[in-house]
């Protein structure tokens, strides 16, 4: 499985590409068209997140492939993070934002997942590019550090990020008239072998 796994403040995050998955626009189009709300950490865009209730794309059959090849990439992440291996990621929900020109998604974190990812499902030019910024800028910011608050990473179709939730991040305002579509993933967790195995195991030892 092959990744890079950059240090964004001395954090790890994974950017990889996973290949394009065009045929699931119409159907994020179709709940957009539902009800198409905005979600208060949107200016601007639609959210499937802000409907009553929520869509939960993972539970969606034609999102299943998807999915599960994210959730393989991020248990590779978990490993790499160094979370503890006992316990594997699983997806608690996932949903789609969809932006336009002059639509944003302000900073914010994830604090209630250990890790999160963000794919791809469109991302034209100039459409904004994904922005984190510094946890530390209040300890460091009497540092000589160029660029020390926010740092870029380019994006485009396919694009899959992975990174800790608590780490802070937005994205820039669109610049074009062509729809970025994103699916976004909290992930949880649950433990990596069933509790029977381990106490099996702890009696053969005895």
């Amino acid at each position: 499985m092959d990744f890079n796994i950059s240090a964004e403040y001395g954090i790890p995050v994974l950017k990889v590409n996973i290949g394009t998955n065009y045929q699931l626009l119409p159907y994020v189009e179709e709940y957009f068209s539902m009800e198409g709300g905005e979600h208060q950490l949107e200016r601007g865009g639609s959210s499937t997140r802000s409907f009553e209730g929520g869509i939960h794309l993972d539970q969606i059959e034609e999102f299943n492939d998807l999915c599960s090849k994210i959730l393989q990439y991020a248990d590779e992440f978990w490993k790499e993070y160094g979370l503890e291996n006992y316990y594997q990621p699983n997806i608690k929900e996932a949903w789609s934002n969809q932006h336009h020109r002059g639509d944003e998604t302000l900073v914010h974190t994830h604090s209630g997942s250990p890790i999160v990812a963000t794919y791809y499902l469109k991302a034209p030019e100039n459409s904004g590019r994904l922005y984190f910024e510094n946890p530390l800028e209040y300890h460091q910011c009497h540092e000589p550090r160029a660029n020390i608050n926010r740092r870029y990473v380019d994006i485009k179709d396919g694009t899959l990020i992975i990174f800790p939730g608590f780490l802070k991040h937005g994205t820039e305002a669109s610049k074009t008239d062509l729809p970025r579509t994103v699916l976004a993933i909290n992930f949880g967790y649950e433990n990596r072998k069933p509790v029977i195995t381990q106490l099996k195991n702890v009696r053969s030892i005895l």
